[in-house]
């Protein structure tokens, strides 16, 4: 070979040394902030860009909401079930939610059962219609692959934002999780009030909505 052509050779197998040196390093981020169950983003990734976004929104003076996302009676359903069921009802649970949202949005697993989706740019109005949206949704939704298991299974959600509830991802989380709470205890007394046959198959009521500060916290 010459040694026009030797180098050749060199530069092309240099190029794809770095394309594929590329490719395995973008890999190895997505891992790193993907949850394995869901293909979801996962809570490291979670917090790392609410703190962008936040900055965003204080900066350019939008607003900014996190929806808080709770997977009720998800251990029933490992007790009943198995937990391969509760598992395929929550990677089924992750697309669902990924099918609700745009594609500003961000959606991720940052619990066993707990989820939470970001929300750029979002008055608490709009946060309230996209809560009632998903309930809707969810209530007409089957979470099991397997058609001989007809789960119902419900969602406390909860909501909160900048610049309404706070102007910290502390404190904004801990308003989400205080409305998320409300909601769940809320839709517990409705469904003992209510005593369904099947507890799995109890729908989701209308979002309620309550502050932290109405609950005292």
């Amino acid at each position: 070979l010459s040694e026009r052509h030797a180098s050749r050779l060199t530069l092309s197998m240099e190029k794809r040394l770095r394309l594929s040196l590329l490719v395995h390093n973008m890999e190895l981020e997505t891992m790193a902030m993907q949850d394995d169950l869901t293909q979801m983003f996962n809570r490291r990734y979670f917090f790392e860009r609410l703190e962008r976004e936040l900055q965003t929104a204080r900066g350019f003076q939008r607003p900014l909401c996190v929806l808080l996302i709770d997977v009720d009676r998800l251990k029933a359903v490992n007790d009943t079930y198995g937990h391969r069921a509760g598992d395929e009802a929550l990677a089924n649970f992750g697309r669902f939610l990924l099918s609700q949202t745009r594609a500003s949005d961000v959606p991720a697993r940052i619990g066993g059962d707990e989820f939470a989706i970001i929300l750029p740019d979002t008055s608490e109005n709009a946060a309230e219609v996209m809560i009632t949206r998903i309930q809707k949704a969810l209530e007409n939704t089957d979470l099991m692959d397997d058609p001989s298991l007809t789960l119902s299974l419900g969602a406390s959600l909860g909501a909160a934002g900048y610049p309404w509830d706070g102007d910290s991802v502390d404190t904004i989380m801990q308003q989400a999780d205080a409305s998320m709470y409300a909601n769940k205890l809320s839709r517990k007394q409705s469904a003992m009030s209510a005593e369904p046959a099947d507890p799995l198959a109890a729908k989701v009521p209308t979002v309620f909505r309550k502050s932290a500060e109405s609950e005292g916290c």
